[in-house]
């Protein structure tokens, strides 16, 4: 392997290793101290700036000396200096060297400093000679008598001040004189790029001089002007201004945005939180800059997932007025996460003209809201945070009496929010605890409640803590609405503040820090007396050298102080700087009348690049006379100067617009701004900078408004004539009335109308865009304003240093899923329906539910748009609704909870009974009979158990309440998960002649079996290796790598008879868990562009694959399996692969072939690297991109499988060496699958099988034919035993989908008569039959029959036997454990729980072999569900965890409703952590599920350990 290195990174690599060992071998100081501390001298502040003056000087400090010497160097060439080596990049002697030719020394001397205490950093000021002309120089001082401790400074000596505004296409310069602020009318500006000048403008009246180009980061800009003193004698003057100068800092001004674009996209939809399996409407509008249809044209529409990957992509035409739309339909397994939709004009640009996005999560609706008043965002220590709340039902009702469980985390932290967050406070440290629960309350009558949510001890802090307050509003079946705040505390004390002027620090140069002394609130300054010291981390010992006895290592303190002094500090902040050398270093600042301290930790060392920290311009207020103007009106701006000087006023959008300058006094000035009549565009400012000055300090001011255009006739005015009620199962009609409609529009109006249940809006805190706002609202500002008044050298009154040697001297930012709980909730978008007369009247068909909808009316036209959003609950006079579990296991007493609420306006009485379906079964009779008054809330939970003998995959629970008035009937749908995983018992039987075989329940032993899905059985004249039966398997394999998306996919690209049962039953399940309204099933062609746009995720930048998404490592032989399926897709179904998609695969599998190294470094080794690279070779050679010479120079001489054999043997077959595909095959009998893992999922029986179809191609050579045709009929044989097994992985059924698809067309032709339990069927070709445990099987034929029996069920695991001695646990492992402790870190003491509590669960895996694929599926007891992260609810999972415990990050895990699901590599011996954290929901004892881990393409390796406790009870 050939590594290439330049010599500045050997240079840097040197250097490192050097100072490494310099710190290693260092000998101690400590008997060497020195009585002071080292004498040096210091630059204040990164400068440049000097203004011409009487005054004109440089700040520094310095400690321990009287005297420093200074030399001034004028830079002759200061493009070549300023591009590399600028204001932050230190200049050391060595540099100093190296750029001679840029500068020449024009001053030096030694300058006696003002007296000064020992060990304490003074102030002084040194003053620069006035015979100096104006321009740009260093500085350079040391200490007298020293050489090394060099210190060099840019200094820009001017009278002359430049400001620019920097856009895309035009450049913008501005000139005034720093001593009185005035305007420099005469001039002009120079603009350098390489040396070279670029171009030249003279300034205009106002000062202002414009370019038409586009500025590049390396240019220097010059302004030069002639003035004449007082004796008229003419005199050169000149200001630099390099552009790589950071442009201002305007967070604090209203500058934000969306980028100026010509073109305009409204992308929108009914909501921005979606379930996986669920469809989002996708609506767009497409208008000019000034929100007008554009002429009709395509656009492209990109999905971009959480990796930002695009997943999909296609080209949407326009429909009505610039109206698009996509159902876009997520997939039950895409990851979850958030999702991007792109949309372009160009579908090659790599912007996208707007985005909207979605998060895709597991999600149950809220059924209440719960919102907080008067919570302080900053709360003393020791007092409490007084927060009101307010909890109430969706539908209107208030949350009367229902239980609020309070929680809060503490974090230290080191800022305190508002004016002086950038200050560091505080000193590290850890509280006793992090967590605190509060005592649960109930809320009132009107569903409020108070709540004091404590502090930490200010005795026990020493830094600001924030705290996370975390309110769980609980529903009567327990189900938690979570609300969170923060808020920062600190003591009732002052505290040092410390803020770092510089974003890294580079070795050998100075930091420097501005300190202050902030108010206990920390928004303030205040003035005291601090303690200032710098330590150093010299490690805790040293090395000494002795001869005759060598290297010793010694004890020493770590930390060596550096430095220690006092000051004082008040209204402004004191500038301190620290010289550095390599290391870490600690500043620490303690207030010296509390003891309070504030400490900064950094490191000094090599930084590739050295940020520049923006400055903060100090601001100029502006107000206007109107809100808005229409174009050719005159606007009144009013700016409050606070001094008198040189006021410039600019009116700007990409360019210049128009500019004067006014000389002005301090006070408020009107100014008249004229608004171009020709101005059609939302990016227009007011930019005002005031340059006076300040005492003897020049000022600059900056203020910056947007100026808005008046589009109110552009506006349209919806009006919705809703009820203040909405009956639930009823269609509503929606007036609608538009009004402001512009006549020439009117036949072209169009609206879309949504609505959508709140307890979905509010989790993701769902907010409609305006479109009103979206195409007339403020863009960005675009410029970059640069300067240097910023830059300034402190101008603080220090005294002055005096020349020794005589110098001059010196003066003064609902859809359904059949696999989840049932949740009644309502998702509703019409498509656009057109206005007659600006009216329309909507029908919505409205969903069984009870809650409140967010109702929003979009209208639109060629220009005008408009909006109104509305919330309107909905509810039927008795509100009955179900409190359900999220799922169910059989076994299990669970519960579930009815709530009535009686919002009909008089009292109801009311019959109440529950029906469940036959696997449940009621501790009592729930039914019931009340009187419910108006208002009135009653609520009621009934026991019940699941039963373990009957199983099914769905419960279901209907509520009925009737009366004579009402009637409701209301079902809940529940999944039933049983704990054990699924698996297949085989027979095999060869039926003669009227021979009858009876299906015995032995069958099922060992199996816990599901009604109506015990299994099936195969009838075929040869024996039986049915296709269907493997491709049923594949279908129900729950997880979406990018190996079982592929494999699940194989069936779908064969065009067999025998899987069009399969098919039909996929598609048609399909259909039913997407629920998108569309009443067609899907096709094979869809499945397979979904399986695609799924691996387009996985796929890398490189081409190749990773198993879970594109930021995990790439396999090769994966990427050769996904690519073989990519080929055969994009033959089946042409173009439904994305032909770069393709493209990028094959090369990387061209790659695989002609690179070795390449392949070896990416492969789990050196064999598994032969494995991939002989696939690889197979795949090209088929496409023809192959020639024997390519297979010759891979040296595959040896391989390590047979199926790896083949490949290479197909190979040469495939470039034309017959010959040699021979000898191979010869050979082949001698090679079989070695019993370990090659990297690529296999096993023998895949191997076999996979040959097989090898094989069927290589025996199209009429040469090869027979040799290839003995071969597959031995190894047909051979699959029929080894397909005899319980446990199959993807990769084994997908390739026995496809070898057995070739044994197919023995049978199609022939008819089958058999009996089943009495009763005749005629079948012609293989065909299969559901099994039932009492079914009688009868050979009515005369031939034979082949029958392959497949029982089916989940498995049974006695808990009995220890797990370690369990016959079924294949997989040898140390150590199983899952632990459950408390929010406290503590181990849970109890298997009982309250409804509402939180446990933390911690996982252990200690394997004793390696698992490279491995799958942890640790299933949760039925009552209670997993926080998910991704929702941003509940509290920190790594703020709870027990002491000591680290968890590991996996390669990729999932919140599931009903496990939590992880893939990582286990080493063997390794010891790994996982986490998550529970919350009990639903009352009842639980089963605790084993923890599950199987390797995924090994699956016989599997084990099941069961944990203590083995059931979890939850009480109310």
């Amino acid at each position: 392997m050939v590594i290439s290195i330049n010599l500045a990174q050997w240079r840097q690599c040197l250097l490192l290793l050097c100072l490494s060992l310099f710190s290693l071998f260092s000998y101690a100081e400590a008997d060497q101290e020195k009585s002071q501390q080292t004498p040096e001298v210091l630059f204040v502040g990164s400068g440049p700036l000097v203004p011409q003056s009487n005054q004109q000087s440089i700040p520094v400090n310095f400690i321990n000396l009287d005297h420093v010497d200074v030399e001034i160097l004028q830079v002759t060439e200061p493009g070549q200096l300023l591009n590399r080596h600028y204001l932050q990049d230190q200049l050391s002697s060595y540099d100093l060297d190296n750029i001679k030719h840029a500068y020449k020394s024009v001053f030096s001397d030694r300058y006696t400093l003002p007296p000064s205490e020992k060990d304490v950093q003074t102030s002084a000021r040194l003053p620069i000679p006035h015979f100096l002309d104006a321009g740009w120089y260093i500085v350079v001082i040391k200490a007298p008598g020293t050489f090394y401790r060099v210190k060099a400074k840019h200094m820009l000596l001017t009278d002359v001040g430049i400001q620019a505004r920097i856009n895309t296409r035009q450049a913008v310069f501005s000139l005034a004189r720093l001593s009185t602020g005035d305007a420099l009318t005469q001039g002009v500006v120079e603009i350098y790029r390489d040396n070279a000048l670029l171009d030249s403008q003279p300034v205009d009246l106002h000062g202002v001089a414009r370019f038409d180009i586009r500025t590049q980061r390396k240019d220097i800009v010059i302004a030069r002007m002639t003035s004449r003193n007082d004796s008229g004698v003419a005199k050169e003057e000149m200001a630099i201004l390099p552009m790589r100068e950071a442009p201002l800092d305007l967070s604090d001004s209203a500058v934000g945005g969306r980028k100026y674009q010509a073109t305009e996209a409204y992308i929108y939809s009914n909501r921005d939180l979606v379930k996986p399996g669920e469809a989002l409407p996708v609506n767009i509008l497409l208008r000019d800059k000034d929100g007008r249809t554009l002429s009709q044209r395509p656009v492209s529409l990109s999905v971009v997932n959480p990796w930002n990957e695009e997943i999909l992509k296609e080209q949407l035409q326009p429909q009505a007025e610039g109206y698009y739309f996509r159902q876009l339909e997520t997939e039950a397994n895409w990851k979850t996460g958030r999702y991007r939709i792109e949309v372009r004009l160009d579908p090659t640009a790599p912007d996208p003209i707007s985005e909207l996005s979605f998060q895709l999560e597991e999600f149950v609706p809220e059924r209440m809201d719960l919102t907080f008043q008067n919570a302080a965002p900053f709360v003393f220590a020791g007092q409490t945070n007084k927060v009101e709340l307010n909890g109430r039902y969706l539908f209107g009702s208030p949350a009367a009496g229902n239980k609020v469980k309070s929680a809060v985390t503490y974090a230290p932290v080191t800022h305190i929010p508002g004016k002086f967050e950038d200050y560091a406070v505080g000193v590290p440290f850890t509280l006793d605890s992090n967590y605190q629960e509060l005592k649960e309350v109930a809320l009132s009558e009107e569903g409020r409640l108070t709540v004091n949510l404590p502090t930490p001890d200010p005795e026990q802090i020493k830094s600001p803590v924030k705290t996370v307050a975390n309110f769980s509003l609980l529903e009567s079946g327990g189900a938690a609405v979570q609300r969170k705040l923060n808020y920062v505390t600190w003591k009732n004390q002052p505290v040092p503040g410390i803020k770092p002027e510089f974003v890294s620090v580079p070795y050998n140069t100075d930091a420097l820090f501005k300190l202050a002394l902030l108010s206990a609130d920390g928004q303030s300054l205040t003035s005291g007396e601090l303690e200032v010291t710098m330590d150093y981390d010299q490690g805790p010992y040293y090395w000494v050298y002795e001869e005759g006895i060598g290297w010793e290592r010694k004890k020493q303190e770590r930390w060596k102080r550096l430095s220690s002094q006092k000051i004082k500090v008040g209204q402004q902040p004191e500038s301190l700087a620290f010289s550095t050398k390599w290391g870490d270093y600690l500043l620490t600042v303690t207030d010296v009348s509390t003891g309070v301290s504030s400490s900064y930790s950094f490191y000094a060392g090599w930084y590739q690049g050295n940020e520049q920290l923006k400055a903060k311009p100090d601001h100029l207020v502006i107000q206007t006379d109107k809100p808005a103007y229409v174009a050719g009106e005159q606007a009144t701006v009013t700016v409050t100067a606070p001094l008198s000087g040189s006021l410039l006023v600019t009116l700007e959008a990409d360019q210049l617009v128009w500019s004067e300058s006014y000389p002005v006094q301090a006070g408020k000035i009107d100014v008249t701004v004229p608004v171009p009549a020709s101005l059609a565009r939302h990016d227009v400012f007011l930019t005002t900078t005031l340059i006076g000055i300040d005492g003897q300090t020049p000022k600059r001011y900056f203020g910056i408004k947007p100026l808005k255009l008046d589009r109110s006739n552009r506006k349209l005015n919806v009006a919705l004539d809703l009820p203040d009620l909405i009956k639930p199962s009823e269609t509503l009609s929606v007036p609608v009335t538009v009004d402001n409609i512009d006549a020439r529009q009117g036949g072209d109006t169009w609206i879309t109308l949504s609505m959508v249940d709140k307890g979905i809006i509010n989790l993701s805190r769902f907010k409609p865009v305006n479109p009103h706002d979206y195409f007339f609202g403020q863009r960005r500002y675009s410029a970059d304003v640069i300067d240097m008044y910023s830059r300034l050298y402190d101008q603080r009154p220090d005294p002055f240093a005096q020349s020794r040697f005589g110098s001059d001297a010196n003066e003064d930012t609902d859809n359904k899923n059949d696999g989840l709980v049932e949740s009644k909730s309502i998702i509703l978008m019409t498509r656009p329906i057109k206005l007659v007369d600006g009216k329309a009247v909507v029908d919505m068909a409205i969903p069984d539910y009870n809650g409140e909808a967010q109702i929003v009316a979009t209208v639109f036209n060629g220009s005008q748009v408009g909006q109104a959003v509305l919330d309107k609950p909905i509810s039927a006079p008795v509100v009955a609704e179900l409190s359900v579990p999220r799922f169910l296991v059989p076994g299990d007493q669970s519960s579930v909870t009815v709530d009535l609420h009686n919002v009909s306006g008089h009292t109801q009485t009311l019959a109440v009974a529950i029906a469940g379906s036959e696997t449940l079964n009621f501790n009592q009779q729930p039914a019931t009979e009340l009187v419910l008054k108006d208002g009135e809330h009653w609520s009621q939970s009934y026991r019940f158990g699941v039963s373990d003998t009957t199983i099914t995959d769905r419960a279901s629970l209907t509520l009925s309440v009737n009366n004579q008035e009402i009637s409701i009937e209301r079902s809940w749908g529940i999944p039933v998960r049983p704990v054990m995983p699924w698996v297949t018992q085989s027979q095999s039987v060869l039926l003669d002649s009227k021979e009858t075989y009876n299906v015995s329940e032995q069958l099922w032993s060992g199996l816990d079996v599901v009604r109506g899905s015990m299994g099936h059985a195969y009838f075929s004249r040869t024996p039986v290796l049915n296709t269907e039966e493997h491709a049923r398997g594949l279908f129900r394999y729950p997880y979406g790598c990018a190996e079982q998306t592929t494999s699940k996919a194989w069936p779908f690209l064969l065009d067999e008879p025998e899987l069009q049962r399969f098919k039909a039953q996929a598609h048609q399940t399909r259909h039913y868990s997407d629920d998108d309204g569309d009443d067609t099933p899907s096709t094979d062609k869809q499945l397979i562009e979904k399986a695609v746009l799924r691996l387009k995720t996985m796929q890398k930048n490189s081409g190749g694959f990773s198993l879970w998404d594109s930021s995990g490592r790439e396999n090769p032989w994966l990427s050769g399996y996904v690519t073989d399926f990519l080929l055969a897709a994009d033959k089946r179904f042409p173009g439904v692969v994305p032909a770069s998609m393709l493209t990028k695969a094959t090369n990387r599998l061209m790659a695989y072939v002609r690179n070795e190294s390449l392949t070896s470094n990416l492969a789990y080794d050196m064999e598994s690297a032969k494995v991939a690279r002989a696939y690889a070779a197979y795949l090209m050679s088929k496409q023809g991109k192959l020639k024997w010479s390519d297979l010759d120079s891979m040296k595959l001489t040896t391989l390590p499988t047979q199926l790896s054999y083949l490949h290479m043997a197909a190979s040469y077959a495939n470039v034309g060496a017959s010959d040699d595909a021979e000898d191979m095959l010869d050979d082949i009998r001698d090679y079989n699958r070695r019993h370990r893992y090659f990297g690529d999922y296999g096993s023998n029986l895949r191997d076999v099988a996979k040959s097989v179809t090898v094989l069927q191609e290589m025996a199209g050579d009429n040469s090869l034919k027979e040799m290839a045709q003995e071969l597959q009929t031995k190894y047909l044989e051979q699959l029929i035993d080894l397909a005899n097994t319980s446990w199959m992985s993807t990769q084994e059924r997908a390739a026995l989908v496809q070898a057995s698809a070739l044994t197919n067309a023995a049978n199609r032709d022939q008819i089958f008569n058999l009996s089943f339990s009495g009763n005749p069927m005629s079948q012609t070709g293989m065909f299969s039959q559901p099994l039932a445990s009492d079914m009688t099987i009868q050979n009515l034929d005369d031939k034979p029959v082949y029958v392959k029996v497949l029982a089916q069920g989940y498995q049974m695991l006695n808990r009995g036997i220890a797990n370690e001695a369990n016959r079924f646990n294949t997989l040898d492992a140390e150590q199983v454990e899952r632990k459950l402790y408390t929010m406290k870190g503590e181990p849970l003491a109890s298997n009982r729980v309250k409804v509402g509590d939180r446990v933390v669960v911690v996982l252990t895996v200690a394997l004793n072999e390696r698992v490279n694929d491995a799958l942890l599926v640790d299933k949760i007891p039925a009552g209670f569900v997993l926080e998910n992260p991704a929702l941003n609810q509940g509290l920190p999972l790594e703020r709870v965890l027990p002491a000591g415990i680290e968890l590991k990050t996996a390669d990729h895990q999932e919140y599931r409703n009903d496990r939590f699901v992880l893939s990582d590599e286990m080493r063997k011996g390794q010891q790994s952590r996982y986490g998550y954290i529970l919350r009990a929901e639903v009352p009842g004892t639980f089963a605790v599920p084993p923890v599950f881990i199987e390797s995924m393409y090994r699956p016989e390796k599997h084990l099941a350990y069961w944990q203590t406790p083995q059931t979890m009870t939850v009480e109310k």
